[in-house]
């Protein structure tokens, strides 16, 4: 019995250690698994490939094609380079890239919640039916900008404010999606800081988005122009299946603006005391929400973003008790898993179609299209409502979001002062 004991003890001693190694392992499991069962990928997939193996074989370069992420293409091509030209090797580098990703969130949730609590939130976002099939069946590259964006939120956190414009206009690089995320952290840095250091932090994330896509610029100045800067201005279709005279503009860069006031709105009108990372991280999941299910061209790699951000507040709803809104929350990613069960094969009623009709939709904007059912949209819609009514709540009640129970008790329970985040 008493050997039995020595040997638990050891175990228990590095039991973090080997258990986060052990999740890891698991996850990377999960996702080959899924890799290797896929019998398609998504369209983008099979266009940044070939593109990335003709740019290796010196048959394209940037002048030949439009492509309004073009350094994924040729960070795509270097990995191939390097690897061997291979979809699997493709596939890989974009599971390798989430998982450094949650290795990135491990950080985030021990920074908030502390060292033996911080996995919760790291499982969450691991065994998501949603976050394993997006990188391996499906094979969308916004792994690389969310990489970025988790990095910059870190440093956002630990008061690394030059790292984390730098981190975030790299992420913007990668996809104009990521600069969603600005607006919330810029609000967090002026009632953190100053005026002066929210325009720095504004001025070195967009010279650190051009710096990296310069290349591409000097190469060809007016395809990057046309390609890149404009494509969502003056793009006509909205898929490979879906060919419509619609684009992005009317409602993808007026919703942002407008969102910046209603952010302000809210916060204000809930007289929220101190603003801290603990309002950050929801005003971060609705900014993301809110912009994307109002966006007329919806697909489901948009709602990636909002993903750790919403593991972090699902997690606080557990240490709190309230299990119910945690489920709730979860089965909002659900029905976007679903989606993906094209891909082996099975056919799913309603998925991959557009939203509405020119002629039947009444509303002024005549149309959503993306690869999303209608059964999804309103789940996820009525899910994000539910949350964004819960957190209304708590401002009015506390003044502002609850403060993280959980470090607060922990250090109540071992009789030292509680450490906060500012």
């Amino acid at each position: 019995m008493t050997k039995t004991n020595g040997i638990l003890n050891k175990i228990t001693q590095y039991d973090e250690r080997y258990l986060i190694i052990a999740i890891f392992l698991c996850a990377l499991g999960a996702r080959l698994i899924a890799l290797l069962l896929a019998q398609t990928h998504n369209i983008d997939f099979f266009r940044f490939f070939e593109r990335s193996s003709m740019v290796i074989n010196g048959e394209m370069s940037y002048h030949d094609f439009g492509d309004p992420k073009p350094l994924w293409t040729y960070t795509l091509a270097g990995w191939l380079y390097i690897f061997g030209v291979k979809e699997f090797n493709a596939s890989l580098l974009l599971i390798l890239v989430d998982l450094l990703g949650a290795l990135v969130f491990l950080f985030i949730v021990k920074k908030i919640f502390g060292e033996k609590q911080g996995l919760m939130p790291v499982l969450l976002y691991l065994f998501l039916p949603f976050t394993i099939l997006f990188p391996s069946a499906e094979g969308k590259m916004d792994v690389f900008p969310l990489l970025f964006v988790l990095l910059s939120f870190l440093c956002l956190l630990k008061k690394r404010y030059l790292l984390s414009s730098i981190f975030l206009g790299i992420g913007i690089g990668y996809k104009y999606l990521a600069g969603l995320c600005l607006i919330p952290f810029l609000f967090y840095i002026l009632e953190k800081k100053n005026f002066s250091v929210t325009v720095k932090y504004s001025f070195v994330c967009g010279l650190s988005a051009f710096s990296i896509t310069l290349p591409f610029i000097l190469l060809s100045p007016k395809k990057f122009i046309e390609d890149t800067l404009l494509f969502f201005i003056t793009r006509e279709d909205a898929g490979y299946a879906f060919y419509h005279p619609y684009n992005f503009l009317p409602y993808f860069v007026p919703l942002i603006i407008i969102l910046i006031g209603i952010c302000l709105v809210i916060i204000n009108g809930a007289k929220i005391k101190k603003f801290s990372y603990n309002d950050l991280i929801p005003l971060t999941f609705f900014v993301i929400m809110v912009v994307n299910i109002f966006n007329r061209v919806l697909f489901t790699q948009y709602f990636l973003y909002a993903i750790p951000f919403l593991c972090l507040i699902l997690t606080r709803y557990v240490i709190e008790g309230k299990k119910w809104i945690f489920f709730i929350g979860c089965s909002m990613t659900f029905p976007l898993a679903i989606e993906y069960l094209s891909n082996f094969g099975f056919g799913v009623p309603g998925g991959k179609m557009i939203i509405g009709t020119v002629d039947l939709n009444p509303l002024p904007w005549k149309v959503f299209i993306g690869d999303i059912s209608l059964f999804t949209f309103v789940w996820v819609f009525a899910t994000t409502l539910f949350l964004f009514i819960i957190w209304n709540k708590e401002l009015r009640k506390n003044n502002r979001l609850s403060h993280c129970c959980l470090r607060h008790k922990q250090n109540i329970e071992s009789g030292s002062p509680a450490r906060k985040i500012q």
